[in-house]
């Protein structure tokens, strides 16, 4: 089944990027070679490839990564089919951005991430290589192009942190009918009931697990304000459209989702720090390694989580992610291993061999649509 799986991968890879069948191999080879190693050096993945010394594969990645190239657009539709996004309907997006600086250059990644359950998998992203926020023109170019994907009417709503204000920003949002969510900054002024005030002297007598709304403009914007202290007694104050109805706070908390898809692609996943690459085209290659990477992983923890639920500890939390139990799953594949056998939910008397499970996990993953392939 993970053969026919690879082949499969390698099809969309083909299918939606220009790829000749061996290029797209490796690319494969690679999103596989991350998983099971959780690293993006290249020594360490040319170790998973079979059928040559590991540096005559060490030499094959530097080259993948030199001469070939992959927009945002190939990546979305990848992961468009992979994950079969039309059955969900209305999305949520959010965006965010990540940097980080290796000798002298700096790495800034801006990212468009679609929410799955409580993951965030990236659909579209733009690399910089310079520090600084995203303007107006990076935000409406990104977004659009999500919007040739998936379509207008499939934007659930888009939530973004303080970063991502700004009238020409907003009012593209509100033109376009686009719900948002996106938190102030808390000196922003606004304008309420004929008066200009400050977002921090208007919800200035917030209590803790208080949470009020206004009705306010921002510039030429009709909008709703919220407001609420976070856990360390921090003013939060979002902002949305007066015609979105929905608690604009608890909307605001999924934005966290994409928070943790950083950490799954650092530290807690394919340590993506680890990459000595800085230049932007071979970055955006390997962000769209690892976006493959992150969606097989979700789908398979969303999968194994179906036929056993991640405990529960004490206080409340789940004692995996998602991410963590897909990853945990796929790595015990790829290493030809066994770790604890797991019980379906329809036959629960009965213990399946692991292979078993492998093959439930990558058959709901595929589905029928790939038949054909």
């Amino acid at each position: 089944m993970l053969n026919r799986f690879r082949e499969i991968l390698r099809m969309i890879v083909v299918n939606h990027t220009g790829f000749s069948k061996s290029i797209a191999e490796n690319f494969v080879e690679l999103v596989f070679g991350m998983i099971e190693l959780g690293s993006v050096k290249h020594k360490k993945l040319a170790q998973t490839i079979k059928g040559s010394t590991v540096l005559s594969n060490t030499r094959t990645i530097e080259r993948f990564f030199s001469n070939y190239f992959m927009s945002s657009q190939s990546m979305g539709l990848m992961i468009y089919d992979l994950l079969r996004l039309k059955q969900y309907g209305k999305l949520t997006m959010i965006l965010d951005r990540t940097n980080w600086e290796f000798g002298t250059r700096c790495i800034n990644i801006f990212v468009v991430t679609i929410v799955l359950g409580k993951t965030a998998i990236p659909i579209a992203l733009e690399i910089f290589d310079t520090n600084g926020c995203t303007n107006f023109a990076d935000r409406k170019k990104i977004l659009e192009e999500v919007i040739r994907l998936i379509g207008l009417e499939n934007i659930e709503i888009v939530l973004a942190d303080r970063e991502f204000v700004g009238d020409e920003w907003m009012s593209f949002l509100y033109q376009k009918r686009i719900p948002f969510t996106i938190r102030i900054r808390n000196n922003f002024y606004v304008e309420f009931k004929g008066s200009k005030i400050q977002v921090c002297t208007l919800a200035g007598t917030i209590k803790k697990n208080e949470k009020r709304e206004w009705k306010v403009k921002l510039g030429t914007l009709d909008l709703r304000l919220a407001a609420t202290l976070d856990d360390h007694g921090e003013l939060v104050v979002v902002v949305a459209p007066r015609y979105f109805r929905g608690g604009l706070l608890k909307r605001y908390r999924v934005r966290w989702l994409i928070e943790l898809f950083f950490k799954s692609i650092k530290s807690k996943g394919f340590n993506l720090e680890e990459t000595h690459m800085t230049d932007p085209d071979r970055i955006k290659l390997l962000m769209a390694i690892i976006a493959v990477a992150t969606a097989l992983v979700v789908m398979t923890g969303r999968c194994r989580n179906q036929i056993k639920k991640i405990p529960i500890k004490k206080h409340g939390r789940p004692a995996y992610s998602i991410f963590t139990y897909g990853l945990d799953c796929l790595r015990a594949v790829l290493r030809d291993r066994i770790i604890a056998p797991i019980s379906t939910s329809v036959t629960p008397s009965i213990v399946r061999p692991w292979s078993d499970v492998i093959n439930l996990i990558f058959t709901f993953i595929l589905g029928e649509k790939y038949v054909g392939y």
